[in-house]
């Protein structure tokens, strides 16, 4: 006949520590009944008190839909975008995703390596015309102003458009920022300040249309509305100036 006694460790060690007289005993028991030794007992208790391991958390896999870009997914995992382009590796265009592909969306405790976000290649010819055209008057409630557009070395957005535009004539802001929609988002993930409260000098980003679209703030008016530049809002390389409400956009500040 086999007999299993139901013990815990501190039991089983108590058998084992007993004196000569209940050992001999013990054993003649165990002999004479087939019950399982207090070494086997002490294995098992331990064994049973072993901590269960919990998994690692895994990393999430992500189908791209329409509309989708790294900032509007990354919103959706409470992450920056920049995680998503540095754990995907087989992206070569931080602007560009298709719809349909898979991304993997990494864990909180996931250490990555950095990447240099893609540049894309400017038109020479487009960028030496715009160059030499991009004297702009303005004309402010307080006085005229005359803006010399700065050099366009190391402005890497595509010639001609809103985002071009403002690079050029705000030379704090950075390359990298994406598209017009992308650029609020992005910013405050590179540690620029972004609010509503628009300021002379600062840039004004809205999300609205495919691509979005930002201008530069030239003056802020005492009825709540702003005056601005801004280039392709009425057709590509096209500068204009208008007076908006303030509310339109959200502003980087360098």
């Amino acid at each position: 006949m086999l007999v299993t006694l139901s013990i815990n460790k501190a039991s089983a060690q108590s058998i084992i520590d007993t004196d000569n007289s209940n050992v001999k005993d013990f054993w003649s028991i165990i002999v004479s009944e087939n019950i399982q030794t207090p070494i086997t007992l002490l294995a098992q208790a331990e064994q049973e008190e072993q901590p269960v391991k919990e998994e690692p958390p895994k990393p999430i896999e992500y189908t791209i839909k329409s509309g989708d870009n790294l900032s509007t997914i990354a919103k959706q995992f409470n992450i920056s975008w920049i995680r998503i382009w540095q754990k995907n590796t087989n992206l070569t265009n931080q602007d560009t995703i298709n719809v349909g592909d898979k991304l993997t969306i990494p864990t909180d405790d996931e250490v990555l390596d950095n990447r240099p976000l893609f540049v894309p290649p400017v038109p020479i010819q487009a960028v030496r015309q715009a160059v030499n055209q991009s004297v702009i008057t303005e004309s402010a409630p307080v006085a005229q102003k005359t803006y010399f557009a700065p050099s366009s070395a190391g402005n890497t957005y595509t010639a001609l458009n809103c985002t071009w535009f403002v690079k050029n004539t705000v030379s704090w802001i950075p390359n990298g920022l994406g598209n017009a929609n992308q650029w609020d988002d992005r910013a405050r993930a590179m540690g620029y300040t972004v609010n509503n409260i628009p300021a002379v000098g600062s840039v004004g980003v809205s999300n609205r249309g495919y691509y979005g679209h930002v201008v530069r703030i030239n003056s802020v008016n005492s009825d709540g509305t702003v005056n601005l530049s801004e280039m392709n809002f009425r057709g590509l390389g096209v500068i204009t100036h208008r007076t908006v409400p303030s509310s339109n956009f959200v502003y980087i500040h360098p």
